[in-house]
């Protein structure tokens, strides 16, 4: 019987030790934005855990916390991760600025965010997952109407995210058999299951790589620019 307590902790490292750190290793061309935009996701983690626990999943945490550490790892890992994923598997990249930096993002993001999950988990009724795959979507689609430079990047960065997701999800439950019955709140969500994991799981991570792709490009005002591969 696998100890479910540390699932999340070995979960999380797995992710890191598999998705994040081998291309902060290989692509030292991409170590800036993967430690920016992951520094600005690892405090995230925590806050959305306040919704997705109160309807989509409770996991265990090996201190017997509401939120913890756990939560800032994976939000850390997933953070830098979607952010390259569509670089490091594509385009041979450095940035060049082209445009005009939108920094307000950086302080309107999350209280926006706060306040959408409030409305549509407490107010409409709204799954917190759903509202979190709207509003991801919803901003991806912001970001490429201001900058259809930045399309390919954002769709192929929710497609890599997505198809990420599906492997760990295929090794982790494999390790912690029954984990998805014990943790989710299935009767909240689809009941659709791709090779055992919740639909919404590939969903969320589709449009988290659509939005978190091209999303230092578009605060930072730069566009991709061909090199020669940096290793």
């Amino acid at each position: 019987m696998p100890d479910f307590q540390y699932a999340y902790l070995v979960g999380s490292l797995a992710f890191g030790a598999i998705f994040w750190l081998p291309i902060y290793v290989w692509r030292k061309n991409l170590r800036h934005e993967m430690l920016v935009v992951s520094l600005m996701c690892a405090p995230v983690g925590p806050l959305s855990e306040y919704f997705y626990r109160y309807d989509y999943w409770r996991p265990e945490l090996f201190n017997g916390w509401s939120a913890g550490f756990e939560d800032v790892l994976f939000a850390f890992f997933i953070g830098g991760v979607a952010a390259v994923a569509y670089e490091a598997v594509f385009q041979n990249t450095k940035h060049i600025v082209r445009g005009y930096p939108r920094r307000f993002w950086l302080y309107a993001v999350v209280p926006l965010s706060i306040v959408w999950h409030g409305v549509g988990v407490f107010a409409l009724g709204i799954n917190s997952m759903h509202a979190s795959i709207v509003l991801f979507l919803v901003a991806g689609a912001y970001i490429v109407y201001k900058r259809p430079d930045l399309l390919r990047g954002a769709l192929l960065g929710g497609v890599l995210v997505a198809f990420v997701g599906l492997i760990f999800y295929l090794g982790w439950i494999g390790a912690y058999p029954g984990i998805i019955e014990r943790w989710w709140l299935l009767e909240n969500i689809s009941g659709i299951f791709i090779q055992g994991i919740p639909l919404e799981e590939l969903a969320w991570g589709f449009s988290w790589g659509f939005v978190a792709g091209p999303m230092y490009e578009f605060i930072t005002g730069t566009r991709y620019a061909v090199t020669k591969l940096q290793k």
